[in-house]
């Protein structure tokens, strides 16, 4: 009885936390709802866009970094927010669009009604200029 209480409890939780994404004719959905437009000019560049309003949110391309220890090439996305004309660059290996869509809303990068998450870029520039600032009073 206990087992199967557990069991019942642990398929909901995995149930509430996973989404299921699709991605059909350049849309990404998120549970059935629009999410985002997704153009891929080539194999290493993406270009977001709002679903509803068209606009070009994030300008994403993937680079290719080299693991020695798992002796294995990952693609690391490095996202530019076209408004604010800022980039950062993130270590998570992407390998398809669908973990592409999984990326962004996972990290809250691109909110669910397809707004762009600036306030985070923000807060990692500020956290680089201290970083900096402390580093330097070291030396």
């Amino acid at each position: 009885m206990k087992l199967s209480l557990l069991f019942v409890f642990c398929s909901i939780y995995i149930s509430g936390i996973s989404q299921e994404i699709k991605l059909i004719e350049e849309i990404a959905y998120i549970d059935d709802t629009e999410y985002i437009k997704i153009e891929k000019p080539n194999r290493k560049k993406y270009i977001i866009s709002n679903s509803v309003t068209n606009e070009e949110i994030l300008k994403i391309e993937l680079f290719k970094s080299y693991n020695t220890i798992d002796k294995r090439t990952h693609k690391l996305p490095r996202i530019l927010f076209i408004r604010i004309n800022e980039t950062m660059e993130f270590e998570s290996d992407i390998q398809s669009d669908i973990e592409l869509v999984r990326f962004l809303y996972k990290n809250e990068i691109v909110f669910l009604d397809g707004k762009p998450n600036e306030k985070k870029v923000f807060d990692y520039l500020e956290y680089l200029k201290n970083w900096r600032k402390e580093n330097h009073k070291k030396n």
